[in-house]
């Protein structure tokens, strides 16, 4: 279900830059016929996990071979593959270590025959792709934050694109209007047309920012002012306006930082910094329809689990 993203191309060679932001299956899929032009390759942009990839289906084949990056998937082919009495072939890396398994019933041990160490990180495509977690939200909204304001990358697909392309030293990122649109609504609405990513669970809504700004989203929610915004605090769950609202402010002041000083450090006890996570992720979660979380929840998350958000990943500890 994962897409191509930049950091993905200095390990592979199915991929190039120009491949950026489409679907891993289908370039993989594309890449392989290049090479052999007769062979008959079916992709799948969707999850291993789905309803329609079931015993029945895997009894189709010969052999399976895993490629995955999480354990619960892995778990669940495996379950498949005992249960059909195919074959199968796991393979993986850790770190800098790789390994490769063959799994046949009644003949070698399973996958699942010893406990396996509990990873300390959810895939990228988890975050990128498919949140379920708040905690998975607040890691992207960390992440958007050093895109924004962290060290400069020519290859940050949040730059200005007019800037991009004049080769500019330290080009600007896309102004409020069309992150926002970006992140929020043309992302999550390119997420939203692949059908298959969402026959098991709800199908994430597109937010703009015109319509989060006018309360459109705010059933439910008690009305409030600019004062009343001002005032807010840590323990109180944002609506998706005030979010808008304080996100937009501390990108202003963010902006003038970055000017001024550079680019600048994550820190979770700087007001700014806070307020642009908490935001960010609670728009995230909007999306996905995952419930909405405080300003001190947040920082609560972060504290707990510093060290591996200074990874920009999480550990599986939290619900």
């Amino acid at each position: 279900m994962d897409t191509i993203d930049y950091s993905n191309l200095n390990r592979q060679f199915l991929f190039g830059r120009d491949d950026v932001g489409k679907s891993k299956a289908q370039t993989a899929r594309l890449a392989a016929l290049r090479v052999a032009p007769h062979a008959e390759i079916k992709a799948h942009h969707a999850n291993v996990s789905q309803r329609e990839f079931d015993v029945d289906y895997i009894q189709r084949f010969k052999v399976v071979m895993n490629a995955l990056d999480n354990l619960q998937a892995r778990r669940h082919v495996n379950r498949l593959c005992m249960l059909a009495n195919v074959p199968l072939i796991e393979s993986g890396t850790a770190g800098y270590l790789g390994q490769c398994q063959v799994h046949v019933r009644g003949v070698s041990e399973c996958f699942d025959c010893h406990p396996k160490p509990q990873p300390a990180k959810h895939p990228t495509c988890t975050i990128r792709s498919q949140p379920t977690k708040f905690i998975h939200c607040v890691v992207w909204g960390k992440h958007l934050f050093n895109l924004l304001y962290g060290e400069h990358d020519s290859d940050n697909p949040l730059l200005d694109g007019d800037e991009k392309q004049a080769g500019a030293n330290d080009p600007v990122v896309l102004s409020d209007d069309k992150l926002f649109a970006k992140v929020f609504h043309d992302d999550v609405a390119a997420l939203a047309a692949v059908d298959r990513m969402w026959r098991d669970r709800q199908r994430p809504q597109p937010l703009t920012l015109q319509d989060v700004v006018a309360k459109c989203y705010d059933s439910g929610a008690a009305a409030h002012t600019h004062e009343d915004a001002a005032k807010l605090t840590d323990g109180r769950v944002w609506s998706p306006s005030q979010c808008a609202e304080r996100m937009l402010a501390a990108m202003a002041r963010l902006s003038g930082d970055r000017l001024t000083r550079g680019c600048l450090d994550w820190d979770k006890d700087v007001d700014d910094h806070l307020d642009f996570v908490t935001a960010a992720a609670n728009l995230r979660a909007l999306c996905f329809h995952i419930p909405m979380q405080s300003r001190f929840h947040v920082k609560c998350m972060l504290s707990a689990s510093v060290f591996l958000l200074l990874l920009s990943w999480l550990t599986g500890c939290f619900t």
